[in-house]
């Protein structure tokens, strides 16, 4: 389900449906606390990973999912690692090494999280909507 989120997403322009997509990652009751921590990772304005992944530095998709739950945890290690370090270049590094073993789907919503950016149309006013309060906002004080 998470690999195909991007290309779901991406699929439709409508907001709503958008929100429908959302909910459905959100209910397969052993991915949400990941799809949560995923949506919290990539839209949270106070995180940075200090780095960014070229088209060209992609390596051939592998043949894992990121909906593999022994990855959770190497996946979490990874941004952990991206947001400590100051040194793109081997957060870079680090990333291509997980991005080999992932499949196409799981290449691009792992690009998003680092990106902070699925390209779908969504937005952190999106996750609120589906999730009131979950991403921090700031409103313009005049």
């Amino acid at each position: 389900m998470l690999n195909s989120l991007i290309s779901d997403l991406r699929s439709t322009t409508k907001p709503n449906e958008k929100l429908i997509i959302l909910k459905r990652a959100d209910e397969d009751f052993l991915l949400r606390d990941f799809f949560r921590w995923i949506l919290k990772t990539t839209f949270e304005p106070f995180d940075v990973y200090h780095v960014k992944i070229k088209k060209t530095e992609i390596p051939e998709p592998g043949n894992s999912s990121i909906n593999t739950l022994s990855l959770h945890q190497e996946i979490k290690d990874l941004i952990e690692f991206c947001k400590k370090s100051q040194s793109p270049k081997r957060n870079r590094e680090k990333v291509v090494d997980m991005l080999s073993k992932f499949n196409v789907g799981s290449q691009e919503l792992l690009i998003g999280i680092l990106h902070k950016n699925w390209k779908a149309g969504v937005s952190a006013k999106t996750i609120n909507k589906f999730i009131p309060g979950f991403i921090t906002k700031f409103d313009v004080q005049l």
